[in-house]
């Protein structure tokens, strides 16, 4: 039929734009937010604590690192927000709330996991400044391993057989012990993945530096593709996981490919590729 101005079916500029969702990119809409607001919280934390010198609360978290309790008390830091960004069922972390975003109302759009994930982002920038105790987590990256998969193990076997059985006695106490080892799960295993790297990934190779210049455009361009791949892999019936692991590793091959034939020869590179040699002496100072 015929598109009208005033038709049921007459879709403007601003309309089509407004179907469009981060999907993907909620993560770096939340890191931008978090870039934002992040030096204001530590501006007002030295302020309000200013009886403690950087020097002293450095000390502290390199006491919490050498004897491997930092990710215990994060999770602890963590669990109000952990509890505040729930889903509808069950008592663990909700898929990001941000994934289904609109344009242009995710821009002053509040999601309820966004304090979870700000949490971790501050303790990362802390930790930064304790990168001289990285190598310490070498050591305990199997404990953290095996404490963060039993965390996240018994909070679930604690939410598929209790969370909606709102009746039951000490309902409240039960899930918050659920969402205690949620939170435990997610911090061991964030600090049992950097030990890990620690261990056995942490020497520089041209391997290593070659997926580090490209992994903002393969994260980057890697959604548009997925879609296709998965319809092509339909009609094989092949299972989800078989699906998922060829689907990753061809769409990092294409995009590897468009890389360097139409990213690393033109100014895009200086976008999407490799940090600048300034840049990459900043950091090593």
């Amino acid at each position: 039929r015929r598109h009208t101005r005033s038709g049921p079916q007459s879709r403007g500029l601003g309309d089509v734009y407004k179907r469009q969702s981060l999907e993907h990119l909620w993560f770096l809409w939340y890191l931008l937010i978090f870039v934002t607001v992040g030096p204001l919280i530590v501006t007002v934390f030295s302020r309000v604590f200013s009886w403690s010198s950087p020097d002293k609360v450095d000390g502290l978290g390199k006491a919490l690192v050498r004897f491997n309790v930092l990710a215990f008390v994060l999770a602890l830091v963590t669990l109000p927000a952990l509890i505040h960004a729930r889903g509808f069922v069950g008592w663990s972390l909700a898929n990001p709330i941000g994934f289904s975003g609109a344009f242009p109302d995710f821009l002053l759009q509040y999601y309820a996991d966004e304090p979870f994930y700000l949490c971790y982002f501050l303790a990362g920038w802390w930790f930064f400044r304790l990168k001289d105790s990285l190598p310490e987590l070498a050591r305990y990256w199997l404990w953290n391993f095996v404490l963060g998969i039993a965390g996240f193990a018994a909070s679930q076997a604690l939410s598929d057989a209790y969370a909606m059985q709102h009746d039951m006695p000490h309902y409240q106490w039960i899930r918050l012990g659920s969402f205690a080892l949620y939170g435990l799960g997610t911090a061991y295993s964030t600090f049992g993945f950097l030990g890990f790297f620690q261990r056995f990934l942490n020497r520089p190779t041209k391997i290593g530096r070659y997926i580090a210049d490209t992994a903002l455009w393969i994260y980057l361009a890697h959604l548009p593709l997925i879609p296709y791949l998965l319809w092509w892999f339909e009609p094989w019936r092949s299972a989800w996981w078989a699906s998922s692991i060829a689907g990753m590793v061809i769409v990092t091959g294409v995009t590897l490919v468009v890389f360097e034939l139409v990213v690393r020869p033109t100014p895009l590179v200086y976008v999407f590729g490799p940090a600048s040699p300034r840049r990459r002496a900043a950091d090593k100072s």
